[in-house]
């Protein structure tokens, strides 16, 4: 709480964050997780250090356990990221979009409806039918300060992010950030809707 004394959340599977202007800070280490966002919210690590490679294995990591969405945002929701490192997460969202359902979208953050930035945060190692890091659809998302999603697939569409939905040419914004390795497959359709 940034107006008082911290609250100490355990964190862990189905864990729901409802407020709004609230701050959920990470301590180094692997925690499983699947949160649930409602509100504006910012999660930032403890110490005040980018993530490199060297420092990657000591940030704080938010890991799906191989079997569920890292991070869900619901509507009308807004979540800051800055330099935590979103890992393992594996698509068992669902969503509708452009008249359709599709189920095991996104492995690392889930934005429909909604406000994301990522700043210096890393999303890696999360798979999905659609969206292997990012699924976002209508949602407001920024990527920057040397953000990095790496080594994420998706089986259909958008390995490292699936977007669709909203009429504003700048909904998405990628600014001194990497995405790199990112795989989408195995069909050729796949390829020609982004990596």
């Amino acid at each position: 709480d940034p107006d008082g004394e911290p609250t100490v959340i355990n964190l862990g599977s189905g864990l729901q964050v409802a407020a709004n202007n609230k701050v959920l800070r990470v301590c180094g280490g692997i925690h499983y997780v699947d949160i649930t966002v409602t509100g504006s919210w910012k999660i930032l690590k403890i110490e005040n250090e980018p993530i490199t490679l060297i420092t990657m294995f000591t940030t704080p990591q938010l890991h799906g356990g191989e079997d569920r969405t890292v991070i869900t945002l619901n509507d009308n929701s807004d979540l800051t990221i800055r330099e935590v490192l979103v890992t393992g997460g594996e698509g068992d969202s669902s969503a509708s979009a452009y008249g359709n359902d599709y189920n095991n979208v996104v492995g690392g953050l889930f934005c429909q409806n909604a406000a994301l930035t990522l700043q210096g945060t890393w999303i890696t190692n999360s798979n999905a039918n659609r969206g292997g890091a990012i699924f976002a659809h209508n949602c407001d998302l920024r990527i920057r300060g040397g953000a990095v999603l790496k080594s994420n697939s998706a089986s259909r569409y958008g390995g490292a992010i699936w977007y669709g939905g909203g009429d504003d040419e700048n909904a998405v914004i990628v600014k001194n950030s990497s995405l790199i390795e990112n795989t989408v497959g195995p069909t050729t359709e796949a390829t020609a809707r982004g990596g």
